[in-house]
């Protein structure tokens, strides 16, 4: 069931991304605040990065069996950094893979891809 519930979490999130209208936009937010927070990063970090986190470390921990709560907390940050990459690395991806600027196939196909990396990740079978 948590398997089902993180491959879940994962399209969700994804979706939020991937989805957005000003992905250049946001992309170009998170990089900046990364680099120079203000507060508005205190905002994106509690309103957001720390509930996403949270509930990606909960699923992992519940996934693997692991107690170690630093080991599922850097699992948890690899995971939303892949789904989160995509939001900077747009025009890369675009020019590297061919990509049309993420029609609905497009960004199923990342969404797949993300999801089967972090099952491998894992060293679990991902669900359907």
């Amino acid at each position: 069931m948590a398997k089902t519930f993180l491959r879940e979490a994962i399209i969700y999130v994804a979706d939020k991304i991937y989805g957005n209208p000003n992905l250049t936009l946001l992309g170009q937010i998170i990089m900046r605040e990364h680099f120079s927070p203000s507060s508005v990063y205190d905002m994106l970090y509690r309103q957001y990065f720390v509930k996403i986190l949270d509930a990606l470390a909960f699923l992992i921990a519940a996934i693997t069996g692991d107690s170690d709560q630093r080991k599922v907390s850097l699992q948890a940050f690899s995971i939303f950094g892949q789904i989160l990459s995509v939001a900077y690395e747009r025009e890369m991806m675009k020019r590297y893979i061919g990509l049309d600027g993420f029609s609905p196939e497009e960004a199923d196909e990342l969404k797949e891809f993300v999801i089967g990396n972090v099952f491998a990740q894992l060293g679990v079978q991902s669900v359907p």
